[in-house]
């Protein structure tokens, strides 16, 4: 393993990575397709994991940082822009709450389920397996993914 401080300095470049990835990633989302995009990130994401549960020195571990940084920072504004896209504004808020319900459960339950697990089998391999296996399902559903036929607004009064 790392240290704590080395484990610090991977997740400062992360972040650091992720900054400019949120700009181009907002740049290319509005000249390519955001599906592709968004699949193309959360495969990259999931890979990034497998790199992290393998890592076994610091150079692996900056590669995790490297790639993370690119997908996590990619994949966060084609999220939001691709909902605006395909329901557009009106009730944008109530759909960017309801969406993101599911992940906040899981930013919640995750951590304390890889400590259990560490704590209980020494490693954090299956945890990271999950979450590399959840994003790479994910880029394949994303593949799939069309613009919804959104019915117009009905006046309930005059129906």
């Amino acid at each position: 393993g790392l240290t704590s401080t080395t484990a610090s300095y991977i997740e400062l470049t992360s972040s650091v990575v992720a900054l400019p990835s949120l700009f181009a990633a907002g740049w290319l989302g509005d000249k390519l397709s955001k599906k592709y995009l968004v699949a193309t990130f959360l495969f990259l994401q999931g890979i990034s994991t497998v790199v992290l549960t393998v890592a076994n020195g610091l150079p692996m571990a900056l590669l995790f940082a490297i790639l993370y940084g690119i997908a996590f920072g990619g994949r966060i504004p084609l999220m939001t822009a691709i909902r605006g896209d395909y329901y557009g504004r009106k009730a944008f808020a109530s759909i960017m709450g309801w969406s993101m319900l599911p992940n906040g459960v899981l930013m919640a339950i995750a951590p304390v389920w890889a400590a259990w697990m560490f704590d209980n089998y020494g490693s954090y391999t299956v945890p990271f397996i999950s979450y590399a296996v959840i994003n790479l399902a994910g880029a394949f559903v994303m593949l799939f993914v069309k613009k919804p036929k959104l019915s117009p607004p009905t006046n309930s009064l005059n129906s």
